[in-house]
């Protein structure tokens, strides 16, 4: 979808062991891996201050024994601030 507010995104996961939180990139790139670092256990996010373009948010979550998901990409196009 194109247009000129914040993106917003929430997302959830699931795992019998619980989810100990997710990692995140925001770029412009189709299939960039986040790091299999824990950013935390936030569930959603807002993005200000995007150039004009084509973003992907990539977004994986790790589980509560220490195993990592596979990475989801989110396309979205934004027309600027």
């Amino acid at each position: 979808r194109v247009g000129t507010s914040k993106p917003v995104f929430r997302w959830q996961a699931t795992d019998t062991t619980g989810i100990a939180g997710y990692s995140w990139v925001l770029d412009q790139e189709p299939a960039t891996d986040p790091p299999t670092q824990n950013m935390g256990d936030k569930v959603a996010m807002t993005f200000s201050d995007l150039k004009q373009g084509l973003w992907f948010l990539h977004l994986r979550a790790v589980d509560g024994a220490g195993n990592w998901g596979p990475t989801t990409h989110y396309g979205f196009m934004h027309a600027g601030n």
